[in-house]
Protein backbone atom coordinates (compact mmCIF):
# COMPACT_ATOMS: atom_id res chain seq x y z
CA UNK A 1 0.00 0.00 0.00
CA UNK A 2 2.74 2.38 0.57
CA UNK A 3 4.07 1.87 -2.91
CA UNK A 4 0.84 3.13 -4.08
CA UNK A 5 0.40 6.13 -1.59
CA UNK A 6 4.27 7.45 -1.74
CA UNK A 7 4.11 7.18 -5.65
CA UNK A 8 3.53 10.64 -7.54
CA UNK A 9 2.44 8.76 -10.63
CA UNK A 10 -0.09 6.63 -8.78
CA UNK A 11 -0.97 8.31 -5.23
CA UNK A 12 -3.93 10.53 -6.67
CA UNK A 13 -4.68 8.72 -9.65
CA UNK A 14 -8.55 7.40 -10.04
CA UNK A 15 -7.71 4.18 -12.05
CA UNK A 16 -8.49 1.48 -10.56
CA UNK A 17 -5.46 -0.16 -12.55
CA UNK A 18 -3.42 2.05 -10.06
CA UNK A 19 -4.89 1.09 -6.88
CA UNK A 20 -2.33 -0.21 -3.91
CA UNK A 21 -4.53 -4.07 -4.62
CA UNK A 22 -4.16 -3.52 -8.57
CA UNK A 23 -0.11 -3.37 -8.01
CA UNK A 24 0.20 -5.46 -5.22
CA UNK A 25 -1.67 -8.41 -7.04
CA UNK A 26 -0.56 -7.67 -10.75
CA UNK A 27 -4.22 -7.00 -11.08
CA UNK A 28 -5.99 -4.59 -14.32
CA UNK A 29 -9.77 -4.20 -13.10
CA UNK A 30 -11.41 -2.89 -10.24
CA UNK A 31 -11.88 -4.22 -6.87
CA UNK A 32 -15.02 -6.09 -7.57
CA UNK A 33 -13.81 -7.47 -10.70
CA UNK A 34 -10.67 -9.27 -8.92
CA UNK A 35 -12.87 -10.59 -5.58
CA UNK A 36 -14.86 -12.54 -8.85
CA UNK A 37 -11.77 -14.30 -10.40
CA UNK A 38 -12.31 -17.91 -9.42
CA UNK A 39 -8.56 -17.81 -7.68
CA UNK A 40 -9.72 -15.22 -5.47
CA UNK A 41 -13.39 -16.77 -4.29
CA UNK A 42 -12.31 -17.76 -0.96
CA UNK A 43 -11.61 -13.88 -0.06
CA UNK A 44 -14.81 -13.08 -1.76
CA UNK A 45 -16.50 -15.46 0.88
CA UNK A 46 -14.70 -13.72 3.92
CA UNK A 47 -15.58 -10.58 2.73
CA UNK A 48 -19.18 -11.76 2.17
CA UNK A 49 -18.97 -12.87 5.54
CA UNK A 50 -17.60 -9.75 7.24
CA UNK A 51 -19.84 -7.82 5.80
CA UNK A 52 -22.91 -10.14 7.74
CA UNK A 53 -20.95 -9.74 10.70
CA UNK A 54 -20.99 -5.96 9.96
CA UNK A 55 -24.46 -5.43 9.88
CA UNK A 56 -25.19 -7.58 12.36
CA UNK A 57 -23.65 -4.97 14.61
CA UNK A 58 -25.57 -2.35 13.24
CA UNK A 59 -29.00 -2.00 15.20
CA UNK A 60 -32.00 -1.00 13.07
CA UNK A 61 -32.19 2.10 15.38
CA UNK A 62 -29.12 3.62 13.71
CA UNK A 63 -30.29 2.95 10.53
CA UNK A 64 -33.66 4.69 10.91
CA UNK A 65 -32.64 7.55 13.06
CA UNK A 66 -29.02 7.98 11.79
CA UNK A 67 -27.46 7.99 14.76
CA UNK A 68 -24.36 6.66 15.71
CA UNK A 69 -22.03 7.21 18.72
CA UNK A 70 -18.97 6.75 18.70
CA UNK A 71 -16.33 6.52 22.03
CA UNK A 72 -13.18 8.22 20.94
CA UNK A 73 -10.07 6.53 22.11
CA UNK A 74 -7.47 9.28 20.93
CA UNK A 75 -5.97 11.64 23.98
CA UNK A 76 -9.49 14.06 23.24
CA UNK A 77 -11.31 10.84 25.01
CA UNK A 78 -15.29 11.47 24.30
CA UNK A 79 -18.66 10.56 22.76
CA UNK A 80 -19.05 11.71 19.14
CA UNK A 81 -22.74 11.71 18.27
CA UNK A 82 -23.70 11.88 14.08
CA UNK A 83 -27.47 12.56 13.29
CA UNK A 84 -28.45 11.48 10.06
CA UNK A 85 -31.14 11.50 7.40
CA UNK A 86 -34.73 12.07 8.61
CA UNK A 87 -36.49 8.79 6.44
CA UNK A 88 -40.00 9.83 8.20
CA UNK A 89 -39.83 13.46 6.31
CA UNK A 90 -39.79 11.62 3.10
CA UNK A 91 -43.23 12.64 1.09
CA UNK A 92 -45.51 9.73 0.06
CA UNK A 93 -44.18 7.87 -2.89
CA UNK A 94 -40.80 8.79 -2.66
CA UNK A 95 -38.47 6.52 -3.95
CA UNK A 96 -34.86 5.29 -1.72
CA UNK A 97 -31.98 3.78 -3.78
CA UNK A 98 -29.54 1.60 -1.77
CA UNK A 99 -26.81 1.56 -4.32
CA UNK A 100 -24.37 -1.39 -2.71
CA UNK A 101 -26.89 -2.68 -0.67
CA UNK A 102 -26.14 -6.36 -0.76
CA UNK A 103 -28.84 -8.29 0.00
CA UNK A 104 -30.91 -5.40 1.57
CA UNK A 105 -30.73 -5.83 5.04
CA UNK A 106 -30.59 -2.02 5.27
CA UNK A 107 -33.29 -1.65 3.21
CA UNK A 108 -35.72 -4.46 4.59
CA UNK A 109 -35.28 -2.08 8.26
CA UNK A 110 -36.29 0.69 6.24
CA UNK A 111 -38.96 -0.94 5.02
CA UNK A 112 -40.54 -2.42 7.72
CA UNK A 113 -40.52 1.08 9.31
CA UNK A 114 -41.75 3.48 6.28
CA UNK A 115 -44.83 3.20 4.71
CA UNK A 116 -45.63 4.31 1.02
CA UNK A 117 -42.28 4.90 -0.54
CA UNK A 118 -40.60 2.31 -3.32
CA UNK A 119 -36.93 0.70 -1.83
CA UNK A 120 -34.50 -0.37 -4.25
CA UNK A 121 -31.30 -1.87 -3.85
CA UNK A 122 -28.87 -1.87 -6.76
CA UNK A 123 -25.88 -4.14 -6.74
CA UNK A 124 -23.87 -6.58 -8.76
CA UNK A 125 -25.46 -8.93 -10.51
CA UNK A 126 -23.74 -11.96 -8.09
CA UNK A 127 -24.79 -10.02 -5.36
CA UNK A 128 -28.30 -10.22 -6.74
CA UNK A 129 -28.15 -13.87 -7.03
CA UNK A 130 -27.10 -14.06 -3.06
CA UNK A 131 -30.18 -11.94 -2.42
CA UNK A 132 -32.48 -14.75 -4.28
CA UNK A 133 -31.48 -16.74 -1.85
CA UNK A 134 -32.59 -14.65 1.12
CA UNK A 135 -36.04 -14.32 -0.64
CA UNK A 136 -35.75 -10.48 -2.48
CA UNK A 137 -37.88 -10.14 -5.26
CA UNK A 138 -35.48 -9.42 -8.38
CA UNK A 139 -35.92 -6.78 -11.20
CA UNK A 140 -34.30 -5.69 -14.12
CA UNK A 141 -32.77 -2.37 -13.69
CA UNK A 142 -31.51 0.04 -16.13
CA UNK A 143 -28.56 0.70 -14.53
CA UNK A 144 -27.79 -2.61 -13.07
CA UNK A 145 -29.46 -6.07 -11.83
CA UNK A 146 -31.70 -4.18 -8.55
CA UNK A 147 -33.44 -5.74 -5.71
CA UNK A 148 -36.94 -4.50 -5.35
CA UNK A 149 -37.47 -4.72 -1.81
CA UNK A 150 -41.58 -3.72 -1.97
Amino acid sequence: MADALLNPNTAHSDSPNETALALAFGFKGGVWEWFEQPANAHRLARFGTAMTAASAFMPDEAILTGELHHICTSKNQGLISIKGFEWQSLPKGATIVDVGGGVGSAALVLDNALQDVNIFVQDRATVVEDARKVGGTIIKSSVNCGLLIN
